[in-house]
């Protein structure tokens, strides 16, 4: 893969995945909901994350060209010079590293989310446990062996 087309590429990939990790957090900081809908939504969105980082790997694989590229600039930089005309295949990188740095922010953000998430659920799981004792129903739905409707029956 051309350089060109290999900074597009990754442009285009961090650009979507920026999109479906800020559709998550939305979904994440919305107030829940008794119903299954913003499950649903975010199992879709770590799908649609799992597949943006496999293209992500792909690209990432055939990035000889580029790693030796960028790291020429790099040294032209460094070094004070500037080159008269700037390279039209880096134009880009710029708002590529930006778009890797939001992507990893919004991630973060959203893995705490998650684990506060998580922590609530399982407090209002314990909560509800404790209030109605035993269990009806087992997590397959079967009544559950002992269940205080069995007792009483």
């Amino acid at each position: 893969m051309e350089l060109v087309s290999t900074i597009k590429t990754l442009q285009h990939n961090l650009t979507l995945l920026v999109d479906v990790l800020q559709r998550e957090q939305d979904t994440l900081l919305r107030p829940q909901t008794a119903g299954t809908e913003d499950g649903e939504l975010l199992q879709k969105l770590a799908l649609e994350k799992q597949d943006l980082f496999q293209e992500l790997e792909l690209v990432e694989g055939d990035h000889a060209a580029l790693g030796a590229a960028l790291a020429d600039r790099e040294s032209s930089t460094a070094s004070g010079r500037k080159s008269r005309k700037a390279k039209p295949d880096l134009a880009l990188w710029p708002d590529v590293r930006e778009l890797a740095l939001q992507a990893s922010r919004i991630n973060q953000l959203n893995g705490v989310l998650i684990r506060h998430r998580l922590i609530h659920n399982q407090r209002v799981l314990n909560s509800l446990q404790q209030m109605g004792g035993p269990m009806l129903y087992n997590a397959g739905g079967a009544a559950a062996v002992g269940s205080r409707l069995s007792s009483l029956a």
